[in-house]
């Protein structure tokens, strides 16, 4: 039985999350685990892009869904993984998401990128902080590069 069985990276798609994604799939690779990019959406998000706001007659959620798969598949071939993607939406935080999701689906490393769009001000309430110290498995969290 390998150590890592199932790899979860849960990507907010900035610049350090490719750097996740490539650590990801080597780590997946090397202990031929299975691999899982995963965006999760809060709900209702506030700090999303102004490119990934919905046209008027689009439903939002229905573009959101789209735009973060059209994302995940972008990040996965960026990276050169053949990953699952998964796009979840969520009435609480995206760590509780990224937590519930974890559980749900036996992830055993969950991997995160150090920087969200909130920035480094939220750092002790942030994402990263809280999947640290809930989700079931290890957790890899991925510092930009010096």
């Amino acid at each position: 039985m390998s150590l890592y069985q199932h790899v979860l990276l849960a990507t907010d798609f900035t610049a350090q999350a490719e750097m996740a994604a490539r650590k990801a799939l080597e780590i997946a690779r090397r202990f031929e685990a299975r691999l899982t990019f995963l965006h999760v959406i809060d709900y209702f998000p506030e700090d999303i892009p102004n490119d990934w706001i919905a046209p008027e007659d689009q439903d939002p959620q229905e573009y959101l869904r789209q735009r973060a798969e059209e994302a995940l598949q972008a990040l996965a071939q960026k990276a050169g993984a053949e990953a699952q993607t998964e796009v979840l939406f969520t009435e609480h935080s995206a760590a509780a998401g990224i937590v519930t999701f974890g559980r749900e689906h036996q992830v055993d490393l969950t991997i995160l990128a150090c920087h969200g769009h909130r920035g480094i001000s939220a750092l002790l309430s942030s994402t990263v902080e809280r999947v640290s110290r809930h989700a079931q498995g290890d957790v890899l969290v991925v510092h930009p590069a010096p």
